[in-house]
């Protein structure tokens, strides 16, 4: 896993570093497709090489595909990874191999649907009916998968527990009901037979959704601050006692294992740091710089796990109703960037003029912020969501009816606050 990380880090690093902005995303994404072929037909490779590059080349190839953002990479990468987990029988490459490719399913879905709510609820859907698929079809697969069962269940439960976090309405409450009543109905059945792997899967997610709402609905953020500072003291405090208890002949090696990575250790925390560094002081230039744009919203859905409540917005402009600009729209499809031109509208608000095209010559106090095609004729623009103080996301729904977003000059736009008029 250490060997798998540094691997990937560096490969992606250098390639970004020596292609010097010739789109480095596709040459990883040859490297990623080359190295799962390759180490397909390694047979004769040492194992712990021959999955460490296998593993390496996933690991990119995931990482690639999201840069890219096209299925088709991602499904190419998907059927690699399937023709690699039938040729390969172990154990643990097994399990790596079937959590690679519900990473490449739900890339490709995501490609495919988009990114607003309805649809990430689609994909969370399709992922959880896929792996309860192959779970139920566990009594006809092949004797050379033997944790496949318990993978498929697992992952079954994982994204049918994600599900009951992102419906809404109707939905939510019916997802999980409808999780609830399954997850125990599993867990009573296992009691009467099946493993014990099948049935510590099923008790853990069981007390897992049954703390979750609890957590969300009963304990106020004070609480989950408390909680979590308690685990991470508690899990300190263990991992030392575990130390102490060691055996005095595997501490050199342990040492020495940390000594060697040390260097690597070490650039990954900078890269952590400074990636954070590099988000914040973008934000905060924005904010100092970016041009003020008053918008015309409807705020929807206040909801929010550890982070308090939060409000998913929806623009006015987000569906815009000039017909040449949503017959664009239409003709682009998903997932396409565009550049959306603002002109100073009524009550102070800025409203779709047009979608901007190479050469157009921005008038006094129009502004132009990047987007995304969602499909349907809507438009993403990456402030769609804002945090409030806990217990006043439905206050914050009622009140709310404009917002102050900041634009930079390059069109990326950073949402300030809202306002009830």
């Amino acid at each position: 896993a250490v060997g798998t990380a540094i691997g990937s880090i560096c490969i992606m690093g250098l390639t970004y570093i020596v292609s010097a902005g010739s789109r480095p995303e596709y040459i990883l994404f040859v490297f990623s497709a080359a190295a799962i072929a390759a180490m397909s037909a390694a047979g004769r490779l040492n194992d712990t090489v021959r999955y460490t590059v296998l593993a390496i080349g996933i690991v990119t190839g995931i990482t690639t595909s999201w840069i890219i953002d096209e299925w088709w990479c991602a499904l190419i990468l998907f059927v690699l990874t399937l023709f690699v987990w039938f040729r390969l029988t172990g154990r643990f490459i097994g399990v790596f191999l079937y959590a690679s490719l519900n990473m490449y399913l739900g890339l490709i879905l995501r490609q495919w649907l988009g990114d607003n709510g309805a649809d990430q609820t689609y994909l969370v859907l399709t992922l959880c009916a896929v792996n309860a698929l192959v779970y139920s079809a566990r009594n006809y697969m092949p004797q050379s998968r033997p944790l496949l069962p318990e993978t498929s269940y697992l992952f079954a439960l994982s994204t049918g527990l994600w599900l009951t976090m992102i419906g809404e309405g109707t939905a939510y409450f019916v997802y999980n009901a409808a999780y609830f009543a399954v997850v125990t109905y599993l867990v009573l059945r296992s009691e009467r037979g099946g493993s014990q792997m099948m049935r510590a899967i099923g008790l853990a997610f069981w007390f897992l959704f049954v703390a979750l709402k609890y957590y969300d609905y009963v304990w106020t953020l004070v609480h989950k601050s408390l909680t979590l500072t308690i685990a991470g003291v508690l899990f300190i405090a263990a991992a030392y006692a575990a130390d102490r208890n060691t055996p005095a002949d595997l501490l050199p090696r342990a040492a020495g294992f940390l000594q060697s990575r040390r260097l690597p250790i070490v650039l990954i925390i900078v890269l952590q740091f400074a990636v954070l560094g590099f988000q914040i002081s973008r934000s905060e230039q924005l904010l100092s710089e970016g041009y003020v744009v008053k918008l015309e919203l409807a705020p929807l859905d206040p909801r929010s796990l550890i982070q308090g409540d939060y409000v998913m917005l929806n623009y006015a402009i987000s569906s815009p109703e000039q017909p040449n600009v949503r017959s664009k729209l239409e003709r682009l499809g998903a997932k396409e960037k565009v550049k959306v031109v603002l002109q100073p509208g009524a009550q102070g608000t800025h409203t779709v003029k047009q979608l901007y095209e190479e050469g157009y010559v921005r008038q006094s106090g129009e502004v132009i912020i990047n987007g995304k095609t969602t499909g349907g004729g809507r438009i993403y623009y990456g402030i769609e969501s804002y945090f409030v103080p806990e217990g006043s996301g439905a206050e914050t729904e009622r009140k709310a009816k404009f917002a102050l977003v900041r634009v930079g000059a390059n069109g990326d736009a950073l949402l300030e606050m809202l306002l009830e008029r």
